[in-house]
């Protein structure tokens, strides 16, 4: 398999180098190009990072190539984690349209030329920011069908992890962790949905963890999540803004499992960036692409109002998708407040990408 990293050079691209050699996703037959651009850092850091992994990983590697001109990307993945990146001071205001205006010209100068000098099959994964934005470009260039944001993925591991451990840590759950699947969909950004419908735990009681899921929620509407989670990344901001760390992580430990799910990430951003993390997701997201297998996943898609019960855009949906591209959209018994969460997410992101890209 040949794999592609935009931005190989920045932090979260080298992790997804890293990963992707420690964990033998790619080995000897395979290729790894790093992907940058020419003049300052990016250019010099390609070269520097191949140098790393060959020492670290020498008799395993598979042939790592950097590459400054994107028309010579010739891979079966693409990764696109380029691009800029919120501030990670925690006394800056976070701004997203100052992100999507930074990257959309990064994002179209790079669809183009896959557009027009790739191989003609390769998928896509997106992992840089705004992903709706990022996802929007390249479908429009490619086809939507090989385009796929990892947003979801990374959110819903993140919320999968954080029910799993509140549950534990619970009077019912007794410090038993269960294996919890269900999904964390919509946008990754404020109009993200948890889908606590399609939340199941495997090996424990289900009255118990049906009592935890009622506790968890706390009777919070969905609509209410993008507030309550804007007031406590404010509250984290502040604290860490006065270095008051251990007071930040008992803040966001006591939040609950949705509002955490939202929170953490902007904590360990402001902390020292999440690139271990995001590269993970992935990583994980090709391994599981890499065993040939189609597989069910939560990713951002450019769907069609024919694709699932809702409206045309830019969304976080569970789809079914293999190395050939995503498929069709999976069906969710979900409950209604959840449905018209995800209408109002996709309303909501249209809008941000018809301004971002007016």
């Amino acid at each position: 398999m040949d794999i592609a990293v935009i931005g190989a050079s920045g932090a979260v691209g080298r992790a997804v180098c890293g990963q992707l050699l420690s964990t033998g996703t790619l080995g000897h037959g395979d290729r790894l190009q790093l992907v940058g651009h020419r003049g300052g850092a990016s250019e010099t850091g390609i070269f520097g990072l191949r140098i790393d992994l060959l020492d670290a990983y020498a008799q395993t590697a598979p042939q790592v190539e950097p590459i400054l001109d994107p028309e010579r990307m010739r891979a079966d993945i693409i990764i696109m984690v380029a691009g800029s990146t919120p501030s990670d001071d925690p006394h800056t205001v976070a701004s997203r349209d100052a992100v999507a205006q930074a990257n959309l010209p990064v994002f179209e100068s790079y669809a183009r030329a896959i557009a027009e000098h790739g191989r003609g099959h390769e998928l896509v994964i997106v992992q840089s920011n705004p992903v709706e934005l990022a996802v929007d470009v390249f479908a429009r260039h490619l086809g939507r069908r090989r385009v796929v944001g990892a947003g979801a993925y990374s959110d819903t591991q993140r919320f999968r992890r954080e029910i799993a451990s509140g549950f534990a840590a619970s009077a019912w759950g007794q410090g038993s962790r269960p294996i919890v699947t269900g999904y964390m969909l919509g946008e990754h950004g404020p109009a993200i949905v948890p889908m606590w419908s399609t939340l199941q735990a495997h090996g424990v009681d289900r009255r118990s963890w049906d009592e935890y899921l009622r506790f968890a929620r706390g009777g919070r509407a969905l609509a209410d999540l993008p507030a309550h989670a804007a007031h406590a990344r404010d509250r984290v901001a502040e604290l860490l803004a006065d270095h008051h760390g251990e007071d930040a992580f008992a803040f966001v430990s006591q939040l609950p499992p949705d509002v955490r799910a939202v929170v953490k990430p902007w904590f360990a951003h402001w902390s020292g960036r999440t690139s271990t993390a995001t590269a993970h997701s992935v990583v994980d997201m090709v391994l599981e692409l890499g065993r040939g297998h189609r597989v069910v996943l939560p990713l951002q898609v450019a769907c069609t109002a024919d694709d699932w019960p809702g409206a045309a855009g830019v969304i976080g949906l569970a789809v079914d998708i293999d190395l050939a591209g995503w498929h069709f959209c999976v069906p969710l018994e979900v409950a209604d407040d959840e449905r018209q969460a995800l209408l109002a997410a996709i309303s909501t992101v249209n809008q941000r990408l018809a301004a971002w890209q007016s």
